[in-house]
């Protein structure tokens, strides 16, 4: 869908085991499966290269790139990067993470000011775009 609408997407978990799944699945259909792909309605030229085609940051990740690794995702003219996983513990405060208008929390911590971290990492003020929570 990011494809489709030339949107981009942050992915949000408490745990890095949960963001590991993730990755593998994006592994597993890069250019696999073709029946699978199509079930989805997923080019089936799709890519999923990590720093390419999605991002990762977690409370491992290197200071020294995550700026950068930032930089380059939020980047207009990064059509490739349309996904950034993140850890809560790695990115849910404190970084400036703009540049898509959708949010996927793949488990909650039933904390809710937890929670509106990583809504608010995509909402801003005084911009008309709509933003999607799931």
């Amino acid at each position: 869908m990011c494809d489709e609408k030339s949107e981009k997407c942050f992915i949000f978990s408490a745990f890095v085991a949960v963001l590991n799944v993730v990755e593998h699945f994006f592994k597993k259909i890069t250019g696999k499966y073709p029946q699978v792909l199509k079930e989805l309605n997923v080019n089936s030229n799709s890519q999923w290269v990590r720093g390419e085609d999605y991002y990762r940051l977690h409370d491992k990740t290197p200071k020294t790139i995550r700026h950068e690794m930032i930089e380059v995702f939020k980047n207009v003219l990064n059509k490739r990067g349309r996904v950034f996983l993140i850890s809560a513990k790695g990115g849910g405060q404190g970084i400036n993470l703009i540049g898509t208008n959708r949010v996927i929390i793949l488990n909650t911590s039933w904390n809710v000011s937890n929670d509106q971290q990583y809504i608010f990492r995509v909402f801003r003020r005084n911009v008309t775009a709509t933003f999607f929570v799931y």
